[in-house]
């Protein structure tokens, strides 16, 4: 059976809230806390995280070490504003393992904490329930037999790319299914290819990077790329309409390559390319830091734009007390939902996910017309 532990508990105290960072995704993890022989972390959000409502601060708690155990979890969760009577706040039942964790983007209110002008301590109550040892079954080889059969095309591809000064090797019939309109350089005859296509206008990196997407849904890791890799690999996703990639680098981008003298070329690229999270986060960092980005050079190109220039307004004169997020809990308003949950409603559903917010917004609402209309075919029969 499984191994039931007694309850042991953690706590950490974030002194002087004021001065911790409040930006959204802004964290502040505390050190490590033995328990139950493992170690424990806590990462406060003091702005929420990305998925935070307004006015709420994010915490998780993650454990670092349990690389190889998995454990079910019973977690209290209790909090303490400078050192009041602790409040019973959250209570959750989970699995972790492999330094996994868990939280709440909507852990307690900013406002509670900051107006007292203290201390914030969080207490978590544990017990941990060992799973017994599992039968052991194979790991999937899918994506390392799909990287060897993307090496064997420079003696058995089809079609070849000169991207620069680097081929890329490549099988026609894999790449009709992942990358249609990249399979299509080699016209439709499906006769082998002798001569190189040549491709000027891309990163051979970036290209390299849509390949191993395109055999093995390989994709480096998110901290690996610089921003001027993510965006080069974003050109080249959206060259070729490769959605999950050009999504992947998006992500990126929002989230290593945001600042001053970037935001105004990354409004302009996030338009053209119809990236909406992409345009929605850096119209956000220009609303915080407007006076200094309109300083730079890229909002010269910016200022050309009329419809730009109203989004802007609009964004920067609306009504302060709404956004993205606030209206969480009225899942028919899509005008004030973040992208993130728009893409992530239309993924449920089956639905593309590439596009402008007013794309997204257009899709979810034919979504909800044909469900109406089902349901009212159902209610006439």
């Amino acid at each position: 059976g499984d191994d039931i532990r007694e309850i042991q508990k953690i706590k950490v105290t974030f002194r002087n809230f004021l001065q911790l960072p409040n930006e959204r995704g802004e964290k502040v993890s505390s050190s490590l806390l033995k328990c139950h022989g493992e170690l424990f972390r806590f990462d406060l959000y003091p702005g929420g995280d990305n998925d935070s409502s307004d006015g709420r601060m994010a915490c998780h708690l993650f454990c670092e070490s349990a690389e190889k155990n998995c454990y079910n979890v019973l977690i209290d969760f209790r909090i303490s504003v400078n050192g009041s009577a602790s409040e019973a706040l959250k209570r959750t039942n989970c699995c972790l393992g492999q330094a996994g964790g868990e939280g709440w983007s909507d852990f307690y209110l900013r406002d509670a904490v900051r107006y007292s002008s203290g201390s914030l301590t969080i207490e978590a109550s544990i017990q941990l329930c060992s799973k017994p040892d599992r039968i052991w079954l194979p790991t999937s080889k899918l994506n390392k037999v799909m990287l060897e059969y993307l090496e064997s095309a420079r003696t058995t591809g089809d079609i070849t790319f000169r991207v620069g000064e680097r081929d890329f090797a490549a099988h026609r019939g894999l790449l009709e299914l992942r990358i249609p309109a990249l399979a299509a350089l080699g016209g439709s005859d499906g006769e082998l290819l002798a001569t190189p296509i040549s491709i000027d206008d891309v990163d051979p990196s970036a290209f390299e990077t849509l390949l191993r997407f395109a055999y093995a849904d390989d994709m480096p890791r998110l901290k690996d790329m610089s921003s001027n890799e993510a965006n080069m690999l974003l050109d080249a996703a959206d060259k070729w309409q490769c959605t999950d990639v050009k999504l992947y680098a998006e992500a990126a981008i929002v989230g290593y390559g945001i600042n001053v003298d970037t935001t105004a070329d990354l409004i302009l690229k996030a338009h053209s390319m119809s990236c909406a999270l992409l345009k929605e986060k850096s119209m956000e960092f220009y609303a915080k830091n407007a006076p200094a980005i309109m300083k730079t050079k890229g909002w010269e190109n910016i200022i050309e734009s009329n419809l730009i220039l109203r989004e802007l307004l609009e964004l920067t004169m609306g009504d302060p007390t709404m956004s993205a997020t606030q209206e969480e809990n009225n899942d028919m308003n899509y005008e004030r939902m973040s992208v993130s949950k728009l893409r992530r409603k239309l993924d449920e559903e089956g639905q593309c996910v590439d596009g402008s917010k007013r794309m997204l917004i257009m899709r979810l609402r034919d979504v909800d017309v044909a469900k109406a209309s089902a349901t009212g075919d159902d209610s006439d029969e």
